[in-house]
């Protein structure tokens, strides 16, 4: 396993993104400079998340930490958090919604398609499918997609 790097971190809200974020210091993205490495793995409160390391024009870095990933990590807007931060050992990985798998498992037009998509993309539509509250509407987006 990679090595795990340790900071303090505060959730912070970047208005013109829209997003919940987490910021990286810069000590800590320049380890992951040389690499090129932009997926991430963070442990926040025991609970492992996956992220990309994402930057603003200014410099700055964060990885972006959704309401979801908050209420999970039982963490709120201001508050600060202890983070252990390393390389995604498997940066490829997409985790499927079960729900989709299935339908992409009755649908072979939707398979192919699905694999003529980049990792990026298929990540995308992964979280809008998984972050549904509910079943039903897992289904019923992966199904639409």
């Amino acid at each position: 396993m990679a090595k795990k790097l340790s900071f303090t971190s505060r959730i912070e809200f970047l208005e013109e993104l829209c997003y919940h974020v987490l910021p990286v210091p810069l000590e800590v993205t320049a380890v992951f400079k040389p690499t090129k490495t932009k997926r991430v793995i963070c442990e926040i409160s025991g609970k492992s998340y996956r992220r990309a390391l994402m930057g603003s024009f200014e410099g700055e870095q964060y990885v972006i930490f959704g309401k979801p990933a908050m209420k999970d990590a039982g963490l709120r807007l201001g508050q600060s958090t202890e983070v252990k931060i390393f390389a995604d050992p498997n940066p490829d990985q997409i985790d499927i919604p079960e729900e989709f798998q299935i339908a992409l498992e009755q649908d072979e037009e939707a398979k192919q398609r699905w694999d003529t998509f980049t990792p990026g993309k298929q990540r995308s539509l992964c979280h809008y499918i998984s972050n549904a509250k509910r079943s039903d509407t897992r289904v019923r987006r992966s199904v639409e997609m």
